[in-house]
Formats: C-alpha cells, sequence, structure tokens
C-alpha cells in the first residue's frame, strides 16, 4: 500500500494531509530529526493532540486490524521459485494484489499472467507504482534517468498488454 492509498484507507481528506505534514515536521524536528512509529504513536496518545484521531484507541479493534495488516504482509512475502526464459530461477510472489479488485483481494500470480485482462491491469498497476516510486524520489536527480526509462518501458507494455487484452 502506497501513502496515498493509506491515507485514503484511513480516510484523510486531501485538504488534512498538508496540515498532518506540518504537524509530523514539528514532531521530528522537537525529537532530533528522527522519529519512530512507536514514539509518534505516543505523542499522539492525548485526546487533545491533532494526531490523536488517525488513530484506532480500542485495543480490540486495533488488534483486528493489526491481524489484518499480517495477514497483507503474508500474502505479500509468499513466493516461489519459476523457471525464466533463460533456464534459470527466478523467485516470484505467489499472490498479487489488482488495483480493480476492490474489495482488496489477492489473486495467484500465475493465473494472473495466463489472463490477458488481468495480466493488462498487472501492467497499469506497474505503471501507477513507477509514478509513486518517481513522486517518493523526484528530488534525487541521480535516479532521474532510470526512473524516466523505467516509466517508459512500463507504459510501453501495459498499453501493448491493454491492446491484447481487447482482443
Amino acid at each position: 500500500m502506497n501513502a496515498q492509498e493509506a491515507m485514503e484507507v484511513m480516510r484523510v481528506p486531501t485538504s488534512r494531509r498538508q496540515a498532518i505534514g506540518a504537524v509530523l515536521k514539528k514532531i521530528i524536528a522537537s525529537h532530533g530529526g528522527i522519529i519512530t512509529a512507536e514514539q509518534l504513536v505516543e505523542v499522539a496518545r492525548p485526546k487533545s493532540h491533532p494526531l490523536h484521531k488517525y488513530f484506532t484507541w480500542d485495543d480490540t479493534e486495533a488488534a483486528r486490524r493489526f491481524r489484518v495488516l499480517e495477514a497483507r504482509e503474508i500474502l505479500r512475502v509468499a513466493v516461489e521459485w519459476i523457471e525464466n526464459d533463460a533456464g534459470t530461477k527466478d523467485v516470484v510472489r505467489v499472490a498479487v494484489h489488482l488495483s480493480s479488485d476492490r474489495a482488496g483481494g489477492y489473486r495467484l500470480l500465475a493465473t494472473v499472467i495466463s489472463d490477458a485482462e488481468m495480466r493488462a491491469q498487472l501492467l497499469s498497476d506497474a505503471e501507477r507504482d513507477v509514478e509513486a516510486f518517481r513522486s517518493r524520489y523526484r528530488t534525487l536527480s541521480e535516479l532521474r534517468p532510470a526512473i524516466e526509462r523505467l516509466g517508459r518501458d512500463v507504459r510501453r507494455a501495459a498499453k501493448r498488454a491493454a491492446r491484447a487484452g481487447k482482443r
């Protein structure tokens, strides 16, 4: 899940995200330029703190949500070895999420790759991921050429897959 998706899941309106950023800048500065997630939880614990409302303080609900995050992590880290075109083996994820699966479900990668429509969706999602990567590292001029090349290559592949999926 990227930062944009996380804020949407937390139901943080776009208009509030800049204000949250300003609060975080102050908190991080007051902690010597670095803060852990655990420290942020403690800072936001008082009900009067501006970030308090973005946390789940009910322990039962927080535990349920945490188990869901653990389940997502299991889905993300499960891998298998498959033979590639060169005859060697690559490690690949067993399951992937497609953005078109609104309920947040995961599908077997082998199924997605073998279906033209789902493959096109996965490539479209890759385009989105490249854009998120570009956004995250846009201040690093050393990466700009590589990110641009990757973006072009993924866009071309996504367009080809989309055309193939419509046949």
